[in-house]
């Protein structure tokens, strides 16, 4: 888990510093601020690698690098916790020589008694905004930190079958574009054989079905939890065919209107629960396997970064999606410790968030831009009551939560307010045609303008 990060001249800001809260963290902000910047570093720090070198064909996730100002040093710290609460430090720096980032711990801001790599990091997964996905298992991807790879012959133990490391992309993570979620991650061949990383939603989801064991048993009761709300459950149908052309055993899920559709029919909100329910009980059920032949236990906490949580979202899934996430990986196992850092531009998220928020364990940050540099606060999470008031608070920065024509018409109603004593009825009937092809007969302000032009005598 990660608790801290300060960032030098790389990003949006020359400098950054933030500390995040042990369960829930949220950021918003507008657009090219650096949300998805700050995701990108915390995957980095977690596991040091970036998706996009992994996954040639993702166009998130990528390396970042400093201003081109090449005076000032860039520099990334972070400050982790690992599976047994030990601290560990570490400050990396920008080698332009080289244009990638060194890989020493050197702890620098914090002052900690474990400097060096953590032996259990705990897991890791990161939802991308365009449908990609990155997961660290410290069982499963041995290279976890670059600089761990055996020198000697004797030392390498399970690197002995890698003919060549840079090749093996399982090495250091498993990094999934939208495709290959469904159908499948090849690392091709080493050393004469056929590496199969992992089988896919589609023929993993069936394999389970068909075995009715325990992944199949997580997978419902994932699915169940993700679930949107007022709505029947997602259920897993029957294995299907699509076409002759397909031999694949094609999962099913049940729909509210009666019918089965096939996985690869599905709307693209329900393919992204999909995607994230498999992807999170493949990443417990291989775990396990992992660390069950290597001796060894299982993780006790796991991190999720999400960008834009919300993505594809209906408005009743995105009042859940953040309590549903808190508590899935608990399906899992209950003793886990569950860390979310999501970004999000939904009101209503913020306004999901109330019933949960604990200022002891979540935090909100926000991005703005303040004389044309990039600032973070971290907020005060006070409640708004509903996703209206959310759009006009800090966190979306909105004048007003109507559409921009009927603003500037209520902008203009109140100017003729304020001078109400030499307005005519001409000037008033004008305003007040706007005002009713803008906004609903029986809204607040309208009824106002109503009720105060009927007092002056303009209006019957």
């Amino acid at each position: 888990m990660i608790e801290r990060l300060k960032l030098a001249n790389v990003g949006p800001a020359q400098e950054m510093e933030l500390e995040f809260a042990p369960r829930l963290n949220v950021f918003t902000g507008d657009n090219g601020l650096g949300k998805s910047f700050i995701l990108d570093i915390a995957w980095w720090s977690l596991t040091r690698t970036w998706p996009a070198e992994i996954g040639h064909k993702l166009t998130t996730g990528l390396k970042a690098f400093p201003y081109s100002d090449r005076k000032n040093e860039a520099a990334i710290e972070a400050l982790l916790l690992d599976d047994s609460q030990k601290k560990f430090g570490f400050a990396s720096k920008y080698n332009h020589h080289i244009q990638g980032w060194d890989s020493k711990w050197e702890p620098q801001s914090w002052k900690i008694k474990n400097p060096g790599d953590p032996k259990r990091p705990g897991l890791a997964i990161y939802v991308m905004s365009d449908g990609s996905f990155a997961v660290q298992d410290y069982h499963r991807n041995p290279i976890y930190w670059p600089w761990q790879i055996p020198k000697k012959a004797e030392e390498q133990g399970p690197f002995a079958a890698m003919k060549d490391l840079a090749t093996m992309t399982s090495a250091t993570a498993f990094v999934f574009n939208a495709h290959e979620v469904w159908n499948g991650l090849d690392a091709g061949d080493i050393s004469g054989e056929r590496w199969i990383l992992c089988n896919g939603l589609i023929r993993d989801w069936a394999g389970w079905q068909k075995e009715r064991g325990e992944p199949f048993e997580y997978l419902k009761s994932v699915l169940k939890e993700l679930s949107p709300p007022n709505h029947p459950p997602i259920v897993p149908g029957k294995l299907t065919r699509v076409s002759l052309g397909d031999v694949r055993d094609m999962p099913t899920v049940k729909m509210p209107y009666g019918q089965e559709i096939a996985l690869v029919h599905a709307s693209s909100g329900l393919k992204h629960i999909l995607a994230l329910a498999y992807l999170l009980v493949w990443t417990w059920h291989e775990h396990k396997i992992a660390a069950e032949l290597r001796g060894e236990e299982t993780a006790s906490s796991i991190t999720f970064l999400i960008d834009e949580i919300e993505s594809h979202m209906h408005p009743s899934w995105q009042r859940k999606i953040v309590g549903s996430m808190l508590k899935v990986a608990k399906i899992l196992n209950e003793d886990i410790d569950v860390q979310i850092i999501a970004t999000t531009h939904a009101p209503l998220v913020m306004a999901s968030i109330e019933p949960l928020f604990d200022d002891r364990q979540d935090a909100w940050f926000d991005l703005d831009l303040e004389d044309s540099e990039v600032v973070l606060s971290r907020r005060e999470f006070e409640k708004q009551g509903d996703a209206n008031n959310w759009l006009t608070s800090e966190a979306f920065d909105l004048s007003s939560p109507v559409s921009e024509e009927a603003q500037i018409v209520i902008k203009e109603a109140r100017m003729l307010l304020d001078k109400k004593d030499t307005a005519t009825a001409d000037e008033v009937w004008a305003v007040h045609k706007k005002l009713a092809k803008t906004l609903p007969y029986d809204s607040d302000f309208l009824s106002t303008w109503r009720y105060f032009w009927k007092k002056q005598g303009y209006m019957q």
